[in-house]
C-alpha cells in the first residue's frame, strides 16, 4: 500500500513540473497533426477526395501555434 501524503508541501516532485508534461504531450499531438497533414499532402494525387487547401491551412495554422508555443516556453 502507497503512503498519502497530506500536506501539499510533503508531495515528491517529479522530474518535468505539469507545464512541461503539457507542453510535451501538446507537442507530441502537434508532430502527429504535421505528419498526418504531410503525408496528406504528399499523397493528394492519390486521395482525390481531401481539399487539399483545407490541409494546407490546417498545417499552417499548427505552424503558427508551435511557434507561438514555442516562443512562450523559451
Amino acid at each position: 500500500m502507497r503512503k498519502r501524503w497530506t500536506a501539499p508541501g510533503s508531495r515528491p516532485v517529479d522530474k518535468f513540473n505539469a507545464g512541461q508534461k503539457i507542453y510535451a504531450g501538446w507537442i507530441a499531438g502537434a508532430v502527429l497533426v504535421m505528419m498526418f497533414t504531410g503525408l496528406l499532402m504528399w499523397f493528394s494525387g492519390i486521395l482525390r477526395t481531401i481539399c487539399r487547401a483545407s490541409v494546407i491551412f490546417v498545417r499552417g495554422d499548427l505552424t503558427l501555434s508551435i511557434l507561438i508555443v514555442l516562443a512562450g516556453h523559451i
